[in-house]
């Protein structure tokens, strides 16, 4: 009876890490993708404002992280539907702009770690039918990320932070931070 226990503990635990690291990938996709691209929209009018300029390079950037996986997996498709942005305030600089943004996404962090605290499963299809409708039925969450933006030859490019990721994302990379940690410690106390 101990020894079923301790696996599903040890099962649950494996899960969650894999769905951790599925939006862990997706982060790095998202750096990675960066430095290969010019994020302007060509397209574009001269005269367009900056705001809209800026906005046109961050949503490239997003989509080209989200297009670069020729099978992008349901859960990230289902919580990068909900997500988005807009700009609140625009600045520009002798090298850019600073533009803080209104980001909007479903609250995985709630959903990911209820879902640990809360639910057991026997395969990993089953966790992430859960995910996948747990992120369909999750709140919305707001909050305000400033980031930079460098002024090239073709337009804007974002410099993405760690704050704008973990909003578009609905705080997932805090979680999984929060679960590194505790589990750091737990290895450090053995």
């Amino acid at each position: 009876m101990m020894k079923n226990s301790e696996n599903k503990a040890t099962s649950k635990k494996n899960v969650f890490f894999t769905t951790l690291r599925i939006f862990a990938v997706l982060f790095i996709c998202t750096c990675g993708v960066i430095g290969g691209y010019v994020w302007f929209n060509k397209d574009e009018p001269a005269e367009a404002k900056v705001e809209v300029q800026v906005q046109n390079a961050l949503q490239n950037v997003l989509d080209a992280a989200i297009s670069a996986d020729e099978n992008p997996d349901a859960l990230l498709t289902e919580s990068e539907s909900r997500s988005g942005f807009e700009v609140l305030s625009c600045t520009e600089t002798n090298t850019g702009a600073i533009v803080t943004f209104l980001v909007h996404a479903p609250d995985l962090y709630t959903v990911a770690k209820n879902i640990d605290e809360n639910y057991t499963f026997e395969t990993e299809e089953e966790l992430r039918a859960a995910l996948i409708d747990a992120v369909n039925k999750a709140q919305v969450v707001n909050k305000e990320v400033t980031i930079e933006f460098e002024k090239t030859d073709d337009g804007y490019e974002p410099i993405l932070s760690i704050e704008f990721i973990d909003a578009y994302y609905g705080g997932i990379l805090k979680l999984y931070n929060e679960k590194l940690t505790t589990q750091n410690q737990k290895e450090a106390e053995k």
